[in-house]
């Protein structure tokens, strides 16, 4: 039997683990999510995976955020060293307790990820996410060096926005990934305004972001986009409107073009807008953002114009390719 096991053990190269959560799942057309209820034997779970000593990719779209216990991220995040052939991780990023200051965080601090771990896909579920465990997560230890990050789009109430942000805000930034994306969800609450709490600290945290992508939601206010610091090398700057239509061509038409006029970042190389079809004949062209397409003239930017998508899904993928 044990032999067996281990032969099992030693095939394993991809495991998904998935609850009813619609995250970065192209398969699934589910609009509501079902939260886990249960931790009972997650203990053992986390040994199992422990033991895949060859898992290449593991996805761990589990919904834990209203349980009580707060260290079920830091217990995941513990068994992810001894993956040591681990390429891809793509998991829900559970919240702390109300009032859990990642007390129990520094068990991480002598170990790293591993070295193969290179892409990374996280969805923060919550405010209250375990900032030391994320920060675990993104920054460069030994021989890890993640190249690659998606974040899924938080929905939040505007109440707690600001907590991930004060917490991000307040940390010294670090060299980590140089290709980072901000996923576009079709579905999330028009109320939810995360650019401001959520896409500017995070981008601002990781100081050696060259390859950036971000969404522009039509019903997002001016001055809740990205407010990005001079310090990050951004050579190439893309933004996803969603699905193509003229008011939200001209909201970014009007807003990044002012950008790239005053030079927000002075290592911008390529302006990239991408989204999905419009339902209607109204064929996206240069003509639909002539500010921007003036203003990259001006700064000798090449100007990307990018709607080849049926669905906002199609702009996900393919989040992970197996290679084996």
């Amino acid at each position: 039997m044990s032999f067996r096991r281990e032969t099992w053990q030693a095939r394993m190269y991809e495991l998904s683990v998935k609850s009813l959560y619609r995250f970065l799942s192209k398969e699934t057309e589910y609009n509501k999510f079902s939260r886990d209820r249960c931790t009972e034997g997650i203990d053992l779970v986390f040994s199992s995976i422990k033991g895949l000593v060859n898992l290449k990719a593991l996805v761990f779209d589990v919904d834990f955020r209203i349980m009580r216990p707060s260290h079920l991220f830091l217990d995941f995040c513990a068994i992810l060293p001894e993956l040591h052939n681990l390429q891809y991780l793509q998991v829900i990023v559970w919240r702390n307790n109300f009032g859990d200051n990642d007390q129990t965080a520094p068990i991480l601090l002598d170990r790293s990820p591993p070295p193969s771990l290179k892409k990374l896909a996280l969805h923060l579920v919550s405010p209250y996410t375990p900032v030391q465990c994320l920060k675990w997560l993104l920054r460069p230890s030994g021989g890890y060096h993640p190249e690659e990050l998606t974040f899924d789009r938080p929905d939040w109430h505007h109440d707690y926005e600001m907590e991930l942000s004060n917490q991000l805000l307040s940390s010294e930034s670090f060299e980590s990934a140089q290709r980072v994306r901000f996923l576009l969800d079709a579905a999330s609450q028009d109320s939810a305004r995360p650019n401001k709490a959520f896409i500017t600290p995070i981008v601002n945290l990781l100081s050696s972001v060259r390859d950036l992508e971000l969404y522009r939601k039509r019903s997002e206010r001016s001055g809740e986009l990205p407010r990005l610091t001079t310090r990050s090398p951004i050579e190439s700057l893309t933004v996803c409107i969603g699905r193509y239509e003229l008011y939200a061509a001209h909201l970014v038409d009007v807003e990044f073009s002012l950008w790239i006029e005053r030079q927000a970042l002075p290592s911008l190389r390529q302006f990239r807008v991408r989204g999905v079809r419009p339902e209607i004949p109204e064929e996206p062209c240069e003509a639909g953002f002539p500010l921007i397409a003036r203003a990259c003239i001006d700064a000798s930017i090449p100007f990307v114009i990018d709607f080849e998508g049926e669905r906002i899904e199609d702009l996900h993928g393919p989040i992970y390719v197996p290679e084996i």
